[in-house]
């Protein structure tokens, strides 16, 4: 009597989930802290203005849960190198998050920073913070 040992990807599967359990990702607005200061004004809201949060409603919701299962699926099927997990979920985080912003669902700009602005569209003045998203991955021992 023999036994046959099949693979079906058991190290594939597990080699990717050691890279990403080796992998922080940052994203937001990394190398601005003024910049970064007014995107936590906007997300959690300031003495003089209500939250109008971009962030928390791109890492949150269905849209985020599906493309995170879709990559994983990416992975486990060989489609996507499990390096280029971080990546991908960096980016799409990025891309949700200007989604939200350009979106311009948000609590109402009062009338004085409607007439300042020139535009009623909240979160959106310069375009600067939109531009200034950006995303960052870590590896352990780098």
């Amino acid at each position: 009597m023999s036994i046959e040992v099949k693979d079906m990807g058991l190290d594939r599967i597990l080699k990717a989930m050691h890279a990403w359990q080796s992998s922080d990702v940052r994203v937001g607005i990394l190398d601005d802290p003024k910049l970064a200061k007014r995107a936590g004004g906007l997300e959690y809201g300031t003495e003089t203005a209500p939250a109008r949060p971009f962030m928390g409603q791109a890492l949150e919701g269905e849209e985020a849960d599906r493309e995170t299962q879709r990559l994983v699926g990416e992975v486990l099927d060989g489609r996507l190198a499990p390096q280029a997990f971080p990546e991908r979920i960096g980016q799409g985080t990025v891309d949700r998050m200007r989604a939200v912003i350009d979106a311009g669902e948000a609590a109402p700009l009062a009338p004085s920073t409607v007439a300042r602005k020139g535009s009623a569209h909240p979160r959106v003045e310069t375009g600067e913070m939109r531009a200034g998203l950006d995303f960052e991955v870590r590896r352990a021992g780098s």
